[in-house]
Formats: C-alpha cells, sequence, structure tokens
C-alpha cells in the first residue's frame, strides 16, 4: 500500500528514535516500521542532532 491521501505526517521525536534503534526486535523499531509503511515519518534535524549526541556517551 503506497502513500496515498489516507496517509498522515508523524513526527517521530529523540526518545522513539533512540528507543527503535536500540534493538532490531523493540516495539518502537516495529511501529516505525509499520508507519512508514503508509505515512510520512517526520524527523527534523534537532531531533538527529539530539540522538547523535545521546548515541556518542
Amino acid at each position: 500500500m503506497g502513500k496515498g491521501n489516507n496517509s498522515f505526517r508523524v513526527f517521530v521525536d529523540t526518545n522513539v528514535l533512540i528507543s527503535a534503534m536500540h534493538s532490531r526486535e523493540s516495539i518502537t523499531r516495529k511501529l516505525l516500521l509499520i508507519l512508514s509503511e503508509n505515512h510520512h515519518l517526520i524527523i527534523c534535524s534537532h531531533t538527529l542532532t539530539e540522538v547523535s549526541k545521546v548515541k556518542s556517551k
């Protein structure tokens, strides 16, 4: 199923990204994969900067 007229823009925050990156089997990762099939995931540059800082610790 493609991203059509019924799709939403879903903002993904830092905590969600970090949780999804923690494990291939995480519920958060699975949810993001499912959402990305039909919706547009929005990740701002500030969020990416925060994730980078957290992961480098």
